[in-house]
């Protein structure tokens, strides 16, 4: 759908502020993402995102991408998306603008990288994760609330309140392991640190940011930040594994975690990471189930059964 352009014309006059030569000289519109998007390249270069929600309901998605990007800004030298303000948009969808940030992901450069250079580069996408795990709050949860619930709290709300509903609806099949999860969230809990870190919660190879080098590439950014959280470290690696293993499309060589973990440089509890694995596992089993791959459902369901077993 396209942007309203009154909101296009609002990004652009924040965006050139008090520099009346700065001016657009290219414009163009993506659908293909979740959101609706127009990228505006101006004279000096650089190039404007513009991004617009299609259901209201993803304002605190953009809310929290905004926060993290701030707390980011203030607290970290890693690279991300530095949100504009911009006026409340006439029809309600949540929107947000930035400059891009020119530089490749790390999913851009990999087929380009020797097997020694991969090594290299996933040792250094694990010490981005370690220094975005380096802020810390004082419990779990949202970041629009501060990171201030118990982590057995916010898993019961999460798997309890948002996810089983859903699977009861959508995906029956599904319905015995999210229990049996909950049933474990306070043993779950005790295993945890009683703070939270930045958890990315999306920290795959195509929103890691690099810089590429001689002999490799280093991980210097994150973009999306939208699905943040206040939460345990396990976590955002649980779901690194997930997405960048079996039935996802994006699986990478094996031991690829483990050059992860050696530049993430911190223990971490195997317990936690198979519980946040079978987590991540039932949130995309029921997306599958939901748009109708039922087959795909059926693998990962199987494959969050196998995590639950090790944890």
């Amino acid at each position: 759908m396209p942007l309203p352009e009154s909101l296009v014309a609002a990004a652009i006059r924040h965006a050139r502020g008090d520099a009346p030569a700065l001016v657009p000289v290219h414009r163009s519109e993506c659908t293909a993402h979740s959101n609706d998007r127009v990228q505006i390249r101006f004279s000096d270069g650089r190039t404007l995102v513009v991004k617009r929600a299609r259901h209201r309901w993803a304002a605190p998605r953009f809310s929290v991408s905004r926060r993290a990007c701030e707390i980011i800004a203030r607290r970290t030298g890693i690279v991300a998306p530095r949100p504009l303000p911009l006026p409340a948009p006439p029809d309600g969808m949540p929107a947000e603008a930035y400059w891009r940030i020119d530089r490749p992901t790390l999913a851009d450069v990999w087929p380009q990288l020797r097997a020694g250079e991969r090594v290299w580069a996933l040792r250094h996408w694990g010490r981005l994760a370690a220094r975005l795990h380096g802020i810390r709050f004082p419990a779990h949860g949202s970041l629009l609330q501060g990171g201030t619930q118990p982590l057995s709290g916010y898993l019961r709300e999460d798997l309890g309140q948002r996810l089983l509903p859903a699977v009861r609806a959508h995906w029956p099949q599904g319905v015995a392991l999210v229990e049996r999860l909950l049933e474990r969230t306070d043993g779950v809990a005790a295993r945890a640190d009683a703070g939270g870190v930045l958890v990315h919660n999306d920290l795959h190879m195509q929103n890691v940011l690099c810089e590429r080098r001689k002999h490799s590439a280093r991980s210097v950014g994150v973009l999306d930040l939208e699905a943040a959280i206040a939460g345990p470290p396990e976590a955002e690696l649980a779901q690194m594994e997930v997405l960048h293993g079996p039935l996802f499309g994006k699986e990478l060589p094996q031991g690829w975690m483990d050059e992860v973990m050696r530049g993430y440089g911190r223990a971490t509890d195997p317990v936690l990471r198979a519980f946040f694995r079978a987590v991540h596992l039932l949130n995309m089993g029921f997306h599958a189930a939901f748009v109708g791959w039922h087959d795909h459902a059926a693998d990962v369901l199987r494959l969050a059964q196998a995590q639950d077993e090790h944890a």
